[in-house]
Order: structure tokens, then sequence, then C-alpha cells
């Protein structure tokens, strides 16, 4: 009779744990949308599941600089619900600056020679678009701000979906947001010179921001997750892929990507939250592991228990 109640057990242990990961498993996200006035919005990404999921809101404005942030939140609930912000991770288009590279690095050295500059805060901005926009089947919103300046454009384009989905063969998660950066008609001064782009990339908590020479995202680290800002290594410039070049200056959180010469400049970075390893005793990726490995012990209980009536 033992062997009985040990199958018994772990069978029902499995139909926990099976009933345990379908709210995790099957959810669905939704998006609102806030239009403040032409230069501001916010878009809210909800979803039902609190325990291993955040809701957060992306906004957009160009009420001075062009600015895109994501906004993680939580709901703490005692007599009413209440949301309380856990972070806010904010990429500000500061400036776009012609230089020449003497020595040959891909990034502006203090010594080298800064030939033309545009602020963006000068651009004039037509007001902020909204549309529906659809990949893979799933419908979210397209942000579109578009400043310009003597023939000179700079322009934000950003995707939302409330589930992942995929735009160019690029995966944007539930969680993040697609942007294209987009630099057109820059009158360069030199034949020679690089284009750089200056990002103030900050946050709301104390953690310092953190770059890795050589990488493609600065990163802010929180108890639940990250926040990030990553791009493509490499940008289309008029039509051809070329490589992109990056630096980080601590001091004032300042992010500079360089491009080369082009009269149509298209980069592609993302920004959003990753969640970090579930603080619960299981994850809906442990539920499925451990489901797997209970169904094997029950499997392997039969087959004894049915060996030992035989005997």
């Amino acid at each position: 009779m033992t062997g009985m109640k040990a199958t018994i057990l772990g069978a029902l242990l499995v139909v926990a744990l099976l009933v345990a990961a379908v709210p995790a498993a099957a959810h669905e996200r939704t998006l609102s949308i806030e239009i403040d006035d032409d230069a501001r919005l916010e878009i809210r990404s909800e979803t039902e599941i609190s325990a291993d999921e955040v809701d957060f809101r992306f906004k957009a404005e160009h009420t001075s600089r062009p600015k895109l942030a994501v906004e993680v939140e939580k709901e703490t609930e005692n007599e009413t619900v209440e949301v309380e912000v856990e972070i806010e991770f904010s990429a500000t288009f500061r400036e776009v600056f012609e230089f020449e590279d003497a020595n040959g690095n891909g990034v502006y050295d203090p010594e080298e020679a800064l030939l033309s500059s545009v602020r963006l805060d000068n651009l004039t901005f037509a007001p902020i678009e909204v549309a529906s926009h659809s990949a893979d089947g799933i419908v979210g919103f397209k942000v579109t701000m578009l400043g310009t300046q003597d023939g000179f454009s700079f322009g934000l384009v950003s995707y939302i979906f409330p589930s992942s989905a995929q735009i160019n063969g690029t995966l944007v998660p539930e969680q993040a947001v697609k942007v294209d950066i987009l630099l057109e008609g820059y009158i360069f001064t030199s034949d020679t010179s690089l284009l750089g782009l200056e990002i103030r990339a900050e946050s709301s908590v104390e953690q310092e921001t953190e770059f890795e020479d050589g990488s493609e995202e600065v990163r802010v680290n929180i108890e639940r997750g990250t926040a990030f800002f990553e791009w493509a290594p490499v940008a289309q410039v008029d039509g051809q892929s070329v490589p992109v070049t990056a630096q980080w200056q601590a001091e004032g959180d300042r992010l500079f990507l360089y491009y080369p010469h082009g009269d149509v400049i298209v980069h592609d970075p993302m920004m959003g939250f990753k969640l970090g390893t579930s603080s619960t005793f299981l994850n809906s990726s442990m539920i499925v592991m451990v489901g797997v490995l209970a169904l094997t012990v029950v499997a392997l209980g039969i087959v004894v228990f049915r060996r030992k009536s035989l005997r």
C-alpha cells in the first residue's frame, strides 16, 4: 500500500503544479493610451498576473528635447489599490554633432575638432502621431515624433505591442519598446567627419547606470529586474549596413552613438524592462520543470508498484 500512496501523492502534486502553471503561462496584456497634448503621450501596458509580471508605461514627449521613457509599476492593495513606481528609465536626445575623427578610433575625443552641431531642443516638432500597427497578427501602437530645422530632420518612431512580436526580424518583447532613430539631411562641413548623437540615459533610482566597453546596452538593475536601453551594432546609412560605435560618459549619464556620413541614417534601439529571477518559490519555468520531474516519479512509482503486486 505504501507504493500506491506514493503514486497517488505524486499524481496530486502533478495536478497542483499544472493548475498553478495555467495563469502564469496564459496571460494577456492590455494597452491603453493617454494623450495629454500634441507634445506628450503615455501608453500603459498591464497584465492581470501580478506575481511574475510587471505593468509599465511608455512615455514620449518633445516639450523641450525629444524624450522616451519606460516606467515600471507595482500595485499595493490595502483599503484601496495604490500604484507605486519602482523605476523610471529615460532616454533624452540632446544633440547631433559633426567632428573630425583625427585618431580614427570612431568616437569623439576632447582634443578633436568639433565642426558643427544641432541642438535638438531647437527643432520644430510636429504634433506626435499615434496609429495602430500590426506585426505577426498582433495589434499595437506606432508613435512618431519628428522635428526639423533648415532641411535637417530628426525622428523617433516607437513600436509597442501587448505581447512579443517581430518587426523586420527584430523580436520586441512585451515589456519593451522598439525605436527607430531617423537622421536625415544633416549638412556636413567635411568629407571625412563623423556624426555623433548625444543621449542622456538616466533613472529614478540611486543605482548606477551600467555600461561595458564594446557592449550595445546601458542598464540599471533593481530587485525585480533590469531597465535597459540597447541598440543594434549596425545602422542603415543610405541603404547600406555600417557599424555603429558607442561611448559612455558616467559623469552626466551621457551615451554617445556615432555614425558615418550619409543623407539618411536609420538606427534601431530598444528600451524596456527585463524581469529577473522570481522571488517566489516557483516561477512559471520552474513549475514546468518540476511538473515534468513529478510525472517521471509517478510513472516510476506505478511501474515499481505493479512489479511488487505481481510477485
